[in-house]
């Protein structure tokens, strides 16, 4: 159920952004709720649907993103549109369509890349990495097209998008080695599933964005 009352309640005494996008959208609201006291963050968020103008997804999808960007955001306006998504390679050409949207808007955004994603939940994942000793389990069930989407979608963001790139695969796996903890002690997976950050996972790595400067 999606209540715009209370979703989309906006505080004229604070920045209000707007965060819009599928379930990834949801998991980065506790991170991002707690790391910005001067923001107020309204959330328009429905599973398995893209942030996109001219919406593709299901007939509820095209719905709530007719609303957000014919109805709402042009009689109300926001500081930042933030758009969040398990973004598939189809997405491009929607996503490029919406950023000129918002630029004609004049509203300006923040788009976060994908997620890495593992074939099973990453928590299943450790856990058997532990009981049979194989501290690499989780890392050979990376979806490899997920580092080479954000990789494209960095570059976009910089040479034809040109706005502010969030890169959370990048924050998560930076190297050889992923984040797969969210916690010093290694006892707090930082996804149930695979795909998803929990609160614990949000609060991480939002935190860490912000800390590097990469996330303002």
């Amino acid at each position: 159920m999606y209540l715009p009352k209370v979703c989309l309640h906006r505080d004229e005494s604070k920045k209000n952004y707007l965060l819009v996008g599928d379930s990834h959208s949801a998991m980065l609201w506790p991170g991002l709720h707690g790391a910005f006291q001067d923001v107020n963050f309204l959330q328009a968020s429905r599973a398995a649907c893209a942030p996109v103008v001219s919406s593709s997804g299901s007939p509820q999808c095209a719905k709530t993103m007719d609303f957000i960007f014919q109805s709402y955001l042009p009689s109300h306006p926001v500081d930042r549109l933030l758009l969040v998504a398990r973004w598939l390679e189809k997405n491009m050409n929607e996503l490029t369509a919406t950023i000129s949207w918002a630029k004609e808007h004049q509203i300006p955004v923040t788009l976060f890349g994908p997620m890495p994603e593992y074939d099973a939940p990453l928590r299943r994942l450790l856990a058997f990495s532990i009981a049979f000793e194989r501290p690499q389990m989780a890392r050979r069930h990376l979806v490899a097209s997920n580092k080479l989407l954000d990789e494209r979608m960095r570059d976009m963001a910089a040479t034809t998008w040109q706005v502010p790139y969030v890169s959370l695969y990048r924050e998560i796996c930076p190297a050889e080695e992923c984040i797969e903890y969210a916690d010093a002690s290694r006892g707090i997976p930082l996804m149930d599933d695979g795909d998803h950050l929990n609160s614990y996972g949000a609060i991480l790595v939002i935190r860490q964005l912000v800390e590097k400067g990469e996330l303002k």
